[in-house]
């Protein structure tokens, strides 16, 4: 998170700049005497992030840490990142504060360095905020995921935009993420449960659309229209898709009412105006009563 939400004067939260780091082995890390830092000059110094401790800090196998900065020592839970994502204290021993107001995270780009007590770099990143989704308007306040953790680090192609609601999702998945095992069968969607029966008795009430795409920068719009081509509801417009997702229908047209019982068609398009690539799907579902 290189370029976070603050207004003093919304009454929300503000967020700060942030960056995590995953653990890909099977057993723990500790983070004692990891040092984090900019790119060296031309006599090898270089001015490392100082935290306030990382004493009794670690990354769980295959999980993750958060480091953020705070300009007074403060509890992880008072925190801007905490308090903005609304992050619990059980996330406190994966994350390093810094005692700054800001990680100096530059909007036009910077290479970032982790290395041991030794000064030995484990890795590197270079991110650019071209990596973002190319349709947004405005990347304010959203954060960039790497997609494969095992994939090359500085590979464009490997990062893009947050699709999660709040912008990021520190000590969580990425939104994007994509283990390398897993390949599901890419641009198709699928419906279910169908029929659906929205009447409020927990069962089948809502319709999940689910789609996998190829590229995760496509801008979908999904719109339900009734047997006779009249549409009943748009569920979403110009909303980013990540590689995967699930649009809910529960049932309502746009005024709040439900709608008869009948047949629907559920028509989704998803655009890349960068690339030009257009999807195009459209499935019918049945919306039903039980008796």
């Amino acid at each position: 998170m290189f370029d976070p939400l603050e207004d003093d004067f919304d009454e929300l939260p503000n967020q700060s700049e942030y960056i995590e780091i995953a653990n890909r082995r099977d057993l723990a890390i500790s983070l004692e005497g990891l040092t984090f830092h900019g790119e060296p000059n031309e006599h090898g110094e270089f001015s490392p992030i100082e935290f306030i401790t990382t004493s009794s800090r670690w990354i769980p196998p295959h999980g993750y840490a958060l480091l953020y900065p705070e300009p007074q020592e403060t509890t992880f839970e008072d925190s801007r990142t905490a308090r903005y994502f609304e992050l619990s204290a059980d996330n406190e021993p994966h994350s390093l504060q810094a005692k700054r107001s800001t990680l100096s995270l530059t909007t036009s780009g910077r290479t970032l360095f982790i290395s041991d007590s030794l000064f030995q770099i484990i890795d590197s990143l270079h991110y650019n905020p071209d990596w973002h989704n190319p349709n947004l308007i405005d990347t304010k306040g959203i954060a960039l995921e790497r997609i494969r953790p095992k994939g090359d680090t500085n590979n464009a192609q490997n990062w893009g935009s947050s699709t999660a609601i709040k912008g990021g999702t520190p000590g969580e998945v990425n939104s994007l993420f994509q283990h390398p095992e897993i390949s599901p069968e890419m641009n198709q969607i699928h419906i279910e449960p169908n029929p659906f029966s929205p009447d409020g008795d927990g069962h089948d009430d809502r319709l999940f659309i689910n789609y996998a795409f190829d590229d995760p920068h496509y801008m979908v719009r999904t719109r339900i229209y009734d047997r006779y081509g009249r549409k009943v509801r748009t569920l979403s417009d110009s909303t980013p898709s990540g590689f995967e997702g699930t649009i809910t229908w529960d049932g309502r047209m746009e005024n709040g009412n439900t709608c008869r019982v009948g047949i629907y068609i559920i028509h989704i398009e998803a655009y890349n105006s960068s690339t030009g690539s257009k999807k195009e799907f459209k499935e019918t579902a049945v919306l039903a009563r039980k008796f």
